[in-house]
């Protein structure tokens, strides 16, 4: 995997993007921590993809995110993009 980029969901009533949010990937069988490039953060920009990319190369069996909602809302996401290596 080269990146991945999560565009989050934002409207006027309940739909907010998150407190906070990470990545995790399974590989064997086990979930681990997604490494993130040094130069990279978990960002909630609005109108765009929020793009992270590994610290080393990677493959891996799934991804998920894992997202903590800010009080009182809900968080949703309007699409995830993964980019792999060729």
């Amino acid at each position: 995997m080269r990146d991945i980029g999560v565009y989050w969901m934002q409207d006027q009533f309940d739909f907010q993007f998150p407190a906070e949010w990470s990545l995790e990937v399974e590989q064997d069988g086990k979930w681990n921590a997604f490494e993130l490039c040094t130069t990279d953060r978990y960002d909630t920009r609005a109108n765009q993809y929020n793009v992270v990319h590994p610290a080393a190369p990677l493959k891996c069996d799934a991804i998920r995110v894992k997202m903590t909602p800010k009080e009182n809302t809900c968080v949703g996401i309007l699409e995830v993009q993964v980019a792999f290596e060729e």
